[in-house]
């Protein structure tokens, strides 16, 4: 009987092949190896002239008369005069449209104080499609004897000026202020107008001035001439609703006030107004 020979030793044998098989293989890697180098290699000078003929044909194009700027279309501007827009943007003119450096001809026209911001888009062949959106006046700040219009956001657009509709809440207690400090509380001030607008729109209508010289109060006054309303700066909203809702009743009981306190958690004070005297002279 034949000894059985164990698996391991099975596993680890070896098979033997000629020396001639081998160098066989050797050579087919070899040209298998170059085959696959001269095609990488084709491909990458076809891809080159590929690119380089893009570039060629984009460069003519660039500078080709066909597609000169010699157009500028405005779209969206109600108080900036396309005129304006136009000449923010006469130095593009004759340029190639492909060409154009879309984000410096955007910041160009965003360079005018009424524009918030601005779209441009190229319209094959010689046009530039400008459309922009413009600041909306929200407030007037009455600022070291200048009277500026303000937007939503506390941005300075432009003093007041001529045809402008000037029955806008005034923002008052500016006066003396570093730009930093006057850029913060700018920006309190319409932040102020949009919240009494949401709580309350009827007496947002009726607001005629909010001082805002001191920190800890936002000072409201309408345009009836009535007593000053505190608000809290960080809650303007605060009482709001419920001195609306006893306003009446408040005046009726206690007389005019010079001024009403909404800053304190469900607690509305007052301070009534000082009586003139009535005793004679003499």
């Amino acid at each position: 009987m034949r000894p059985r020979i164990p698996l391991e030793a099975r596993t680890e044998q070896r098979y033997l092949r000629s020396r001639q098989n081998l160098r066989v293989r050797k050579v087919r890697r070899a040209r298998d190896l170059v085959r696959m180098l001269w095609i990488a290699a084709s491909n990458a000078v076809l891809v080159a002239a590929l690119v380089q003929g893009a570039r060629g044909t984009l460069r003519a194009l660039e500078t080709s008369p066909e597609f000169a700027l010699t157009r500028i279309e405005v779209l969206g501007n109600e108080r900036v005069p396309g005129e304006r827009v136009e000449a923010a943007l006469a130095p593009w003119l004759g340029r190639s449209v492909l060409a154009l450096d879309l984000g410096s001809a955007e910041a160009d026209v965003e360079s005018d104080a009424w524009v918030f911001d601005a779209a441009l888009r190229r319209v094959l062949p010689r046009t530039l499609r400008v459309t922009v959106r413009e600041r909306v006046p929200a407030a007037l700040a009455l600022v070291d004897g200048r009277v500026l219009l303000v937007d939503a956001t506390g941005h300075p657009i432009a003093p007041l000026g001529d045809g402008v509709i000037d029955s806008l809440p005034v923002l008052t207690g500016l006066d003396g202020r570093d730009p930093a400090r006057l850029a913060a509380l700018l920006e309190r001030g319409v932040a102020a107008l949009h919240a009494i607008e949401q709580a309350a729109p009827a007496l947002a209508r009726t607001v005629s001035e909010l001082d805002l010289s001191a920190s800890d109060r936002v000072a409201l006054r309408t345009v009836d001439g009535g007593p000053w309303i505190l608000l809290d700066p960080e809650r303007v909203e605060r009482n709001l609703s419920a001195f609306l809702d006893l306003r009446g009743e408040i005046e009726r009981l206690a007389g005019p006030a010079s001024y009403v306190d909404l800053r304190w958690r469900d607690r509305i004070a007052l301070m009534p107004a000082t009586q003139p005297s009535t005793g004679e002279d003499g």
